[in-house]
C-alpha cells in the first residue's frame, strides 16, 4: 500500500493582496487544517506546479489506453491539468450558470497557439481556460439549474451525458 503526504503551502506575499474578509477566510483554514502550511515564496512554488503537471501526466499515461472514457478536470482556470494531450473529443467549460461545450481538437489548437504566442519556454504560467476560450466558439451550451433536491441532479446529468453525446457525434460527422 502506498502512502501520501499532504503538504499545504501559503504565499504570505498574495495572501496579503487578497481582500481582507477572503484573507481572513484563507488564514482561518490555514489555522485549521492539518498539517499546517509551510509558508513559501511564488518563485519557489513554480517547481513544485510544474511536479504537480509531471505527476498528473504520469497518471494520464497510466490509464490512457485502458478506457474508452476520461473525464479529465481542470481547475484554477488551467486550460489543462496536462501539458502534453494528444487528443481530446469535447471540452466542457463551466462557469456560474452555463456549460459551454466545445470541440476536443479545436480546443487543442487553440491551446498549442496560445502557448505557441507566449512562448511556452518563456511562460511563467500555463494557459487559462480564458484565454484558450478567447479563440472559439462553443458547440452548444447547457444551463445549469439550481438543484435543491438530489433527485433532480439525476435528470440534469441524464441531459448533460445526452448534449455530450450529440455534441461529440455531430463534432465527428
Amino acid at each position: 500500500m502506498t502512502n501520501f503526504n499532504s503538504i499545504y503551502y501559503i504565499v504570505y506575499k498574495r495572501l496579503e493582496r487578497l481582500l481582507s474578509g477572503v484573507g481572513r477566510v484563507v488564514e482561518n483554514i490555514a489555522y485549521n487544517i492539518n498539517p499546517k502550511p509551510v509558508a513559501i515564496d511564488a518563485e519557489a512554488l513554480e517547481p513544485l506546479i510544474l511536479e504537480g503537471y509531471l505527476a498528473s501526466e504520469t497518471c494520464y499515461r497510466a490509464i490512457a489506453n485502458k478506457h474508452q472514457v476520461m473525464v479529465i478536470e481542470s481547475f484554477n482556470d488551467s486550460a489543462s491539468p496536462l501539458a502534453r494531450l494528444d487528443s481530446l473529443d469535447i471540452v466542457l467549460a463551466v462557469s456560474p450558470g452555463k456549460i459551454l461545450l466545445y470541440d476536443g481538437p479545436t480546443y487543442l489548437k487553440a491551446l498549442k497557439a496560445v502557448l505557441g504566442v507566449e512562448g511556452s519556454i518563456h511562460r511563467k504560467w500555463w494557459p487559462t481556460t480564458s484565454e484558450v476560450l478567447r479563440l472559439l466558439s462553443p458547440l452548444n451550451s447547457i444551463d445549469t439549474p439550481y438543484i435543491e433536491y438530489l433527485d433532480l441532479f439525476g435528470e440534469f446529468t441524464e441531459t448533460l451525458v445526452d448534449r455530450v453525446i450529440a455534441v461529440s457525434q455531430a463534432a465527428k460527422a
